[in-house]
């Protein structure tokens, strides 16, 4: 009788724990402009995918389309999704592909306005392109700045972490 009582208990409590461990879901990443310089940060700049060599599938990366947000010196802004979908779910999604990463991509935001963005796509002239998988974001907690900090120098990102901090070689890991 206490066996059939207990597996009664599991089957009725056990329901209502689906989901209970499942990772939060994303409604935005935070961005930080610690820079002296108004940046535009985007995936898709105005709709014009840059394209990349290093992303095999931008066809699929440019039905991102959340845009892109100019933010000022020493500012923050929240980065969502035109659509209702999470964040998670999106990286989810794309890091099923070949790149197993979501591009995110800093522009100098005067040099945009001076030259467009046909010759910066032209000329690949971007502060910083970062590939982010769902595992960097985590570990990030789901925000990221420009330029890039100590907690950002295991993500891929061009130039590279080194490049644009002068950080070592032998003590940190590409």
């Amino acid at each position: 009788m206490e066996c059939r009582i207990v597996f009664i208990a599991q089957i009725l409590i056990l329901p209502a724990c689906v989901g209970l461990f499942d990772p939060p879901e994303i409604p935005f990443i935070l961005f930080e402009n610690k820079s002296e310089l108004e940046v535009i940060v985007g995936d898709n700049h105005e709709g014009n995918f840059i394209a990349d060599s290093t992303h095999h599938h931008y066809d699929v990366y440019s039905a991102l389309k959340w845009g892109s947000e100019r933010v000022s010196p020493s500012h923050s802004c929240k980065l969502f999704l035109s659509s209702n979908d999470s964040w998670r779910t999106l990286f989810r999604y794309y890091a099923s592909g070949i790149d197993n990463s979501v591009p995110f991509y800093v522009f100098d935001a005067q040099k945009v306005d001076a030259v467009g963005i046909d010759n910066i796509r032209e000329n690949y002239d971007v502060l910083v392109r970062y590939d982010f998988s769902e595992d960097d974001m985590d570990r990030l907690n789901w925000s990221f700045c420009y330029p890039p900090d100590e907690s950002m120098k295991d993500v891929h990102m061009y130039p590279s972490y080194e490049e644009q901090t002068g950080a070592s070689l032998e003590t940190t890991r590409y």
